[in-house]
């Protein structure tokens, strides 16, 4: 299981590493696939981030 964690966090590594503008916020989770309630919980968090940067940029929050 600790070389599956690795692994992960080596992707993760890399994505981070190709956010070429530190201005662009990344926030990764690790989650199975197969559970859909943990994968939802990502999905609208995700939603809720990208709304509210939306908003910000056009000065309505």
């Amino acid at each position: 299981m600790a070389g599956c964690r690795s692994r992960a966090l080596f992707i993760q590594h890399k994505f981070i590493l190709r956010n070429g503008d530190s201005r662009k916020v990344l926030y990764p989770h690790f989650t199975t696939a197969t559970d859909t309630a943990n994968v939802q919980v990502v999905f609208q968090a995700v939603m809720e981030m990208v709304i509210s940067a939306n908003l910000g940029q056009v000065t309505l929050l």
